[in-house]
């Protein structure tokens, strides 16, 4: 009898979390439009991501503690642009929906809500490593790697859990959902900007305290590049926080407003939304050497990190042997 009453909500477009109040536009172009741009754009997403964590992984000078939540993001964000295509090539043509099609659409919310969550919940343990990191950084090294690893799962864990509890929310409390979901985001925001604040205020009287004691060469090694690490963290999360702004912006309003968003906007919104899944990689290209040389060798299918020596003797006697490095 609930599930029914949630397909019937579905179909009139009222209250479904994380959506356009308004039917989609049944224009055969426009649709086409979208569709290959979502297609694009996911396509793009998981092929980028994928490289994120192939780089990682295959490359041993970048297989640290720290890059375990790294991967752990990427593998969100892969997931996420990898459901796009998939996803949105249903909810672009939903107005011809049977009853079978809207059962599916009810699994599909669900589904969708646990993709929605899981990057922000990475991006949350993401800020809470660096401020462990920053606070305690002795013990971070002496923490151990399934340490990590259990965090990591934990973050999947409670995803599911989260969305699993809003599919089945009773119908009476359904149209809060918007609202609660909302009110999670913004607490996760505070999350991120209290943790990435008080690491600004930890290296600024670091930095003072450095200058006093002048002992600049001996931090300059493992705390400079987990600094490092720690503002290209943050300059990622002010980029997907700008990317999120437009999309939270149109929910407040249909929620507080109960008016209709045009298709297309709502389309457009989701579309920035999706694309700071494909920042991540483009910021770690840009701010970790590591990474832009790891990523390269991999493109190249070439470590430059272990180069194979082939030795050719040469003939004549006298001259020394050439050595050729090849990738």
């Amino acid at each position: 009898m609930m599930q029914n009453k949630r397909m019937a909500n579905i179909q009139d477009n009222e209250s479904v979390p994380f959506d356009s109040r308004c039917k989609p536009d049944t224009s055969a172009n426009a649709n086409k439009i979208w569709l290959a741009t979502f297609i694009f754009v996911g396509t793009l997403i998981a092929f980028s991501n994928l490289a994120t964590i192939l780089t990682f992984i295959i490359n041993r000078r970048l297989r640290r503690r720290s890059v375990y939540c790294l991967i752990n993001l990427a593998v969100a964000d892969m997931l996420y642009g990898g459901s796009l295509a998939a996803f949105f090539t249903y909810e672009i043509y939903r107005s011809e929906l049977t009853d079978f099609a809207s059962e599916v659409r009810l699994e599909l919310v669900g589904a969708r809500m646990f993709i929605l969550i899981t990057p922000g919940l990475c991006l949350v343990l993401v800020a809470l490593e660096r401020l462990y990191v920053t606070f305690c950084p002795i013990r971070h090294l002496s923490t151990k790697k399934s340490t990590y690893v259990t965090f990591c799962l934990a973050m999947w864990i409670l995803s599911a859990i989260f969305a699993l509890a809003l599919h089945l929310t009773p119908d009476p409390f359904y149209s809060y959902l918007t609202g609660f979901c909302l009110f999670i985001a913004l607490l996760l925001l505070l999350v991120i900007i209290s943790s990435y604040s008080a690491i600004f205020v930890k290296v600024k009287l670091q930095r003072k305290r450095i200058q006093r004691l002048q002992q600049r060469k001996v931090i300059q090694g493992t705390q400079k590049r987990e600094r490092h690490l720690a503002m290209t963290m943050f300059l990622v999360t002010i980029l997907t926080l700008i990317t999120w702004l437009p999309y939270l912006v149109i929910q407040v309003y249909s929620y507080v407003s109960l008016s209709c968003i045009s298709f297309h906007i709502f389309l457009l919104t989701i579309l920035v939304q999706f694309s700071n899944s494909i920042i991540n990689p483009i910021v770690y290209v840009l701010r970790m050497h590591d990474f832009r040389r790891g990523l390269i060798a991999l493109v190249f299918r070439c470590s430059r990190y272990q180069p194979l020596n082939v030795v050719y003797p040469l003939v004549q006697a006298g001259h020394r042997r050439m050595e050729l490095n090849l990738c």
